[in-house]
This record gives C-alpha cells, sequence and structure tokens, in this order.
C-alpha cells in the first residue's frame, strides 16, 4: 500500500511521492501542498520524521531512538530533523495513520517502522554518492 497524502482543502488523496525532494503539489481545489524536505544549508544527509507529540506516540520514540542508533555507528554526516505532524493540519491530515513517517534525502523510505539495515545501507549510499 502507497503512502498517500490528504489536501486540507478538499481531502483528495495524492500520492506522498509527488512531494518528494521538496516538491510543491496544487491540487485540483487550487490548495498548494508542500512538505518541509531538502532544506538549504544541510550539513549532512537529511532525516526528515513526521512524529506525533500528543498524546506520546511509542513507535515515533522507537523510530527516533533506532535512528539515532544507526547514525551513531555508521559515521555519516546526517542532520536528523523531527517534525511534529500536529503543527499543521495538512501534515495531521497526510500521517496521522501512519506515524512515524520518515524521509531520506528528500525520499519517502519507511512509515510505522525504521529497518535499521536498509536505513544503513541507504546512508552509506548516500555518503559514498556525495563524497568527491
Amino acid at each position: 500500500m502507497r503512502l498517500m497524502i490528504t489536501c486540507p482543502g478538499c481531502t483528495s488523496r495524492h500520492p506522498v511521492g509527488a512531494l518528494e525532494r521538496g516538491r510543491e503539489v496544487t491540487c485540483g481545489c487550487g490548495e498548494t501542498m508542500s512538505l518541509p524536505l531538502g532544506q538549504e544549508g544541510s550539513a549532512g544527509l537529511e532525516i526528515a520524521v513526521f512524529v506525533r507529540d500528543e498524546p506520546v506516540c511509542p513507535l515515533c520514540h522507537e523510530a527516533l531512538t533506532e535512528i539515532a542508533e544507526v547514525v551513531r555507528k555508521c559515521h555519516v554526516r546526517t542532520v536528523t530533523r523531527v517534525h511534529p505532524i500536529d503543527s499543521s493540519q495538512f501534515l495531521r491530515l497526510s500521517f496521522q495513520d501512519d506515524i512515524p513517517v520518515v524521509f531520506v534525502e528528500g525520499v519517502y523510505r519507511f512509515r510505522g517502522h525504521v529497518d535499521p539495515v536498509l536505513l544503513l545501507r541507504l546512508l552509506l549510499a548516500g555518503a559514498k554518492k556525495d563524497s568527491p
């Protein structure tokens, strides 16, 4: 099953891939949607994690712990940005049933659970691609 985003204007559903790498999408109702991905000035590979703050989400806590452990082991410069879905109606509508949702370098990779082996491979491949 593909991850979908929900337009806050008309509640129509769109594939999340349309918003990868910081792109914007305009729905048929005229609502423009974007995710906070690929921010300028990043000092390493970007990992964006969308979580729920209230109520406390054990899956989100587990995912953040897993990500921190993988980053520590792989010695690749990364920037992990945590985005609470409750900060935006668009994020809440889109991800409320799928949290945590994880993007690596602007590409959707995980929801509900982080596979540490796959995350390690993604980070190492990204570091290799960025090295001269």
